[in-house]
């Protein structure tokens, strides 16, 4: 009798789980991504909070979508991934030289202003346009 019970016992022991294929293929995607897009993102995200400071625009805080967007571009890849990774760098040679020159200003006219409003109001429709790019997340 004390065999059965051992047996019974010893057999309803689980088997080891096994992690799913996807969550292995999705570490491997990330861990292969260059990140040259959220480095450039967050640069981005730099020079315009700097703008914003200079022309007395506060800083809005990001939607979540707006938030996950680098990953989200990095893992679009092909033609995508790269043309959202040039329009960043060329946002980011646009504001370079104007945050550089606007900073050093003692005082910006009126014109100067409008400049760097112009500025901000341009950076935001491209986000918005490479947002609207990125295809929605599959459930």
């Amino acid at each position: 009798m004390a065999s059965l019970a051992f047996n019974f016992f010893r057999s309803s022991r689980p088997s080891p789980v096994q992690p799913p294929e996807l969550v292995a293929a999705d570490a491997a995607a990330l861990r292969d991504m260059s990140l040259e897009i959220p480095r450039k993102w967050r640069m981005l995200d730099a020079l315009t909070a700097e703008l914003g400071q200079i022309a007395g625009v506060p800083t809005i805080v990001k939607r979540p979508e707006q938030q996950f967007f680098p990953i989200a571009a990095e893992l679009a890849g092909g033609e995508l991934r790269d043309a959202i990774s040039a329009e960043l760098t060329d946002l980011i040679d646009l504001l370079e030289p104007a945050v550089e020159v606007f900073s050093q200003a003692p005082r910006l006219s009126q014109g100067d202003l409008n400049m760097v409003h112009n500025l901000l109001e341009q950076v935001t429709a491209v986000r918005m346009r490479m947002l609207a790019a990125i295809p929605p997340a599959e459930a």
